[in-house]
């Protein structure tokens, strides 16, 4: 397996296929040795002669090994990068053993990448943990690559030596490739809040990459994320986005969505919005100013009181109306609850002299 940078490095496993053959030698079931290993190197790139840490991590599936020495070696350059010695590193099927340690690269041309494997100095161990016969070595069988620059052709260590919008790959910083509905921010891509409205509510647009709430005019509805007009009917207003019954005066009428005063003639009375002629009683007779008693009925009345008031009255519009009234009376001079009422209240139609 072959990698051509440093940074971030994937875990490896790998077989010690001479193990096995260890173990043919001493009469034993031949089995794998199993490891996974990381290489990583101070920021992201790694330098000719700087430093390189390094994780191990041993397990076995069915055999006890102690383990007394791991080099990890350059199979390129044959040159060891790290090493730690006498180690007491007890692995079995139910523990398994980790290590860290810190090698320095060789030097080597700019770009180069070493080929370097761990090899492991080792006991066997019986059921009860002690070696079983000498110690002996074994080498991984696939290399770990790891690729060097010189120091001087470097141009960034880490993404905080490039510009925003950057990061650093292979000691140069290169731009980022964000995707359509992404931005740079801090060496990253970040997604936007929205790229269409169609990732939005119904109720809201996508404008600036961000899902904004739509503001309608007062007659106008939202319907699947656009502002269209109500188209009230005549009779009916716009308010709140909803049409709304107009409320208009006696003496007005529905217009276009307005209430309008209509003008009534001298002889008519408004109501419900329309015009209607006054009609007078068979007593009475229209006047300039409207229905007036006979001249009979007047003079009878003129002579009537109401609570010791004179009661004067001039009947307009409804014939049999007026706004005065607290005593019942009839032309022939009856009064009570009995007689036939002459006098009723109406103050739209009957105005005091």
């Amino acid at each position: 397996m072959a990698f051509s940078n440093c940074a971030n490095w994937p875990k490896l496993t790998f077989f010690f296929f001479s193990l096995s053959f260890f173990l043919l030698a001493i009469g034993m079931q031949p089995t794998s040795a199993l490891y996974e290993t990381r290489l990583q190197c101070p920021g992201s790139v790694c330098i000719e002669n700087g430093e390189v840490d390094i994780s191990l991590l041993l397990y076995h599936t069915n055999l006890s090994v102690w383990y007394t020495k791991v080099d990890y070696v350059d199979i390129i350059y044959n040159t060891t990068i790290a090493s730690a010695k006498d180690l007491n590193l007890i692995v079995t099927p139910i523990s398994n053993a980790s290590l860290s340690l810190q090698g320095k690269l060789p030097p080597a041309p700019s770009g180069f990448a070493l080929q370097i494997v761990p090899c492991f100095t080792f006991y066997l161990l019986d059921a009860e943990e002690k070696a079983i016969g000498n110690e002996t070595w074994t080498c991984g069988k696939y290399p770990y690559s790891l690729q060097i620059f010189k120091e001087s052709l470097v141009e960034c260590f880490n993404t905080s030596g490039c510009r925003e919008n950057e990061i650093c790959t292979k000691g140069k910083c290169e731009m980022l490739s964000c995707g359509l509905c992404e931005y740079v921010d801090n060496h990253g891509c970040l997604p936007y809040g929205c790229c269409d409205s169609r990732e939005c509510e119904l109720d809201s647009i996508c404008a600036d990459h961000e899902c904004q709430k739509l503001e309608c005019a007062s007659s106008q509805r939202i319907f699947n994320r656009t502002c269209i007009d109500l188209n009230c009917q005549y009779d009916e207003v716009a308010m709140n986005h909803e049409c709304m019954p107009l409320e208009c005066a006696e003496d007005e009428n529905p217009t276009e969505h307005a209430c309008v005063k209509i003008t009534c003639g001298p002889n008519e009375y408004a109501e419900n919005g329309q015009c209607y002629q006054v009609q007078c009683a068979p007593n009475q007779e229209m006047t300039s100013d409207g229905c007036a008693l006979l001249e009979n009925d007047r003079h009878w009345l003129e002579n009537r009181l109401c609570n010791n008031i004179p009661v004067v009255c001039r009947l307009r519009g409804n014939p049999w109306a007026c706004s005065i009234s607290v005593l019942q009376v009839h032309p022939s001079g009856s009064s009570g609850a009995s007689a036939r009422p002459f006098l009723k209240s109406s103050s739209r139609l009957l105005n005091r002299l």
